[in-house]
């Protein structure tokens, strides 16, 4: 049976940063001006943008409900690389545990990456097809890559203004969510009755990196990858429309 691999999440961007650079920072490499965490950073987006895949930024602080948005997407219709190495902080379901398992007990559907090139090393063999116990599994030819991130605060003229945090000036400099027409920013609205619910803005507020296409949604828009997915892919097979 073949498997279609419609889309990858990459959960989070930043940790595979941080980890370098606590790693070299018990070396001597910490001693370097020359060493710009944002190359490899960039070479990695620069990939994915190569690879066919359409980026999708989700920027947000944690615990506002980033990962959230993975419960949507259907089971065995994409890769989970969890950088973060932790569970799911949504309840799952029995399907979704088959196919992806825990951070002790990962199966098929489901990576634990420490360096970006081992998720590209991933994705270049899900091109191919990977043969797995579920049957192969391949890339769809038309894919979405769903980036989670970190904000940070910069100033431009005494204003202060959000983007993606990145270590290294080459990343800061190109403005990564440049690449993409799709850079969602998490909020999370309480109501009077004291429930959560995670939400996702979808336009510019002129002090972010927020945008998407004009009238694909609404200003505000539920956590839901599921449809952000789906959304592209009728925009993508309809652009008059």
């Amino acid at each position: 049976m073949n498997i279609e691999i419609k889309s990858i999440v990459v959960d989070t961007l930043n940790t595979i940063q941080d980890n370098q650079y606590t790693e070299d920072a018990k070396s001597v490499i910490q001693q370097s001006t020359w060493k710009d965490y944002g190359i490899e950073l960039n070479g990695f987006i620069n990939f994915l943008v190569k690879s066919g895949f359409e980026l999708v930024f989700i920027i947000g602080e944690p615990g506002t409900g980033k990962s959230f948005g993975i419960k949507t997407l259907k089971p065995k219709e994409f890769i989970w690389f969890n950088t973060d190495h932790k569970n799911s902080s949504w309840q799952i379901t029995k399907e979704f545990y088959e196919a992806y398992g825990t951070r002790t007990d990962p199966k098929d559907f489901m990576r634990l990456p420490t360096t970006y090139k081992e998720i590209t090393s991933t994705i270049t063999a899900l091109a191919k097809g990977v043969d797995t116990k579920e049957g192969k599994i391949k890339l769809s030819n038309s894919p979405v890559a769903f980036l989670l991130g970190h904000p940070e605060e910069y100033r431009v003229n005494e204003q202060v203004k959000r983007r993606l945090r990145t270590l290294g000036k080459l990343s800061s400099k190109l403005g990564l969510e440049g690449k993409s027409l799709y850079t969602f920013y998490t909020q999370v609205v309480t109501n009077f009755k004291g429930v959560s619910e995670f939400l996702l803005t979808t336009q510019n507020s002129g002090f972010d990196t927020a945008r998407t296409p004009e009238g694909l949604f609404p200003p505000s828009i539920k956590n839901d990858f599921q449809f952000i997915l789906n959304s592209i892919q009728t925009r993508n097979q309809n652009p008059f429309s």
